[in-house]
């Protein structure tokens, strides 16, 4: 890659960087990603298994028994519920409430 010679009419400025001890340098961290494919894991195999499931034994294509349906019915919402919001919202909480505060990335 070769650089240009300035020409005439050319404007000369600094790229923009800042210079102050306070500014944070901006680094991508990674650490959400485990708690992204946390909650994929957790939604895929606790709350679309339980569903695909839940709606089997109803539609009485498998017999799991009436009796179980409640409870398959709480974990379904459980593993929906704490699986992927839960770690989903932890793990973009980790990356992006530090920048909101223009303070550095937390390790995990």
């Amino acid at each position: 890659m070769t650089t240009r010679r300035p020409q005439q009419g050319d404007f000369q400025i600094e790229p923009p960087v800042a210079r102050h001890a306070d500014v944070v340098p901006a680094v991508e961290d990674r650490s959400y990603i485990v708690f992204v494919l946390g909650a994929l894991v957790m939604a895929l195999l606790g709350g679309f298994l339980l569903s695909v499931v839940i709606s089997l034994s109803l539609s009485g294509t498998i017999s799991w028994g009436e009796e179980r349906l409640p409870q398959m019915t709480q974990a379904h919402g459980w593993a929906q519920l704490q699986g992927w919001a839960g770690l989903f919202v932890a793990g973009m909480a980790l990356r992006l409430m530090p920048r909101f505060a223009g303070r550095p990335p937390i390790r995990t």
